[in-house]
């Protein structure tokens, strides 16, 4: 996406390999990238969070890679009985 000259948000657990993906990206492909450090284990507060964070920024194109499902239970620990 970046490659194509489109600005990323990213969302990812909040450690120093965000910021170090920010960098390379915007120094790669001369866009702007906005990080949100969230984890999402937690409980559904995050998405005011995520809310208030690109709160005015046109978002365009979304693609999640999460692994959560709703209710918080990650895919590999779903009972698939």
């Amino acid at each position: 996406m970046a490659g194509r000259n489109l600005n990323l948000v990213l969302i990812d657990l909040p450690d120093e390999r965000l910021q170090k993906a920010k960098s390379n990206i915007e120094e790669r492909y001369k866009v702007k990238v906005k990080t949100i450090g969230l984890d999402f284990t937690g409980d559904s507060s995050i998405y005011d969070s995520i809310a208030s964070e690109i709160s005015g920024l046109d978002i365009g194109v979304l693609i999640n890679n999460v692994g959560i499902c709703q209710g918080g239970v990650p895919a590999h620990q779903m009972d698939n009985t």
